[in-house]
């Protein structure tokens, strides 16, 4: 809340994000004029998906709000789960545009927002505020453990990249990777599931592959197999996916 503006702001909080929820990897994106943060989820959260989510959404909608001392509205808002009951209160409360059962967690906020000057701006307070955050932050959040396993699984070959494979990449032995994801309450195989669950949602959404398609991308020898773990991911088989999505209004 001490940066110079919002924008700064949006920014810093996608770091503290990731110390603070390190189930997601959090990055900045821009669209238009638009500017804000994507949340991709590392460690498959299930039905406490949509709690993390809304908690960190509102934290930061509660910054803006208290930095400018008026209503701060989302512009864009992509959800990487199915719509709520209560989804009208998103309605009201959250955006403007609000899409569900995406790949990863988007939100987008207008320009004339971010290039506002913030009149509580301290840069010594920031730095230090923020240094402080970080050395009260388990050292695995500091390290950005569990995004660097997912760059090393994104960038590998599915068959091929198995725990030992990501521990050689981190110059540390399987066992310690495995204290290291125990400690955070996760597991080699916690991340490998998100990411197949993030890249299975994308093929349905955006490509017309067929399952056994799909299957055979994540490495799936059989398409039965694939939709099980689907269904566990989602509570969706595939194709049941597929069509509540393409037929979904926003």
């Amino acid at each position: 809340m001490a940066q110079k503006d919002f924008k700064s702001c949006l920014t810093i909080a996608g770091q503290v994000a990731e110390y603070r929820f390190p189930a997601f990897a959090v990055t900045s994106i821009q669209e238009g004029d638009c500017h804000g943060l994507r949340f991709e989820e590392i460690i498959p959260l299930g039905c406490a998906l949509p709690l993390f989510t809304e908690q960190v959404i509102c934290s930061i909608l509660n910054i803006g709000k208290t930095i400018f001392q008026g209503d701060l509205c989302i512009k864009k808002l992509k959800l990487a789960f199915p719509e709520p009951p209560y989804s009208e209160k998103y309605d009201i409360f959250l955006a403007e545009s609000i899409e569900y059962n995406c790949d990863v967690t988007e939100f987008l906020v207008s320009k004339k927002f971010l290039d506002q000057p913030n009149i509580h701006a301290d840069p010594v307070s920031a730095k230090t505020m923020l240094t402080h955050f970080q050395s009260m932050s388990p050292s695995s959040n500091k390290d950005n453990l569990f995004r660097r396993i997912k760059g090393i699984l994104d960038s590998g070959d599915d068959e091929k990249v198995d725990q030992k494979y990501v521990a050689e990449q981190l110059c540390i032995s399987p066992r310690t990777l495995r204290r290291k994801l125990s400690e955070l309450d996760s597991s080699f195989s916690d991340i490998r599931n998100s990411i197949i669950k993030t890249k299975a949602i994308n093929y349905l959404i955006h490509t017309q592959k067929s399952i056994t398609e799909i299957s055979f991308l994540l490495g799936y020898h059989d398409a039965s197999h694939f939709s099980k773990a689907f269904k566990g991911f989602t509570e969706y088989a595939p194709s049941d996916f597929r069509e509540a999505y393409s037929s979904a209004s926003f």
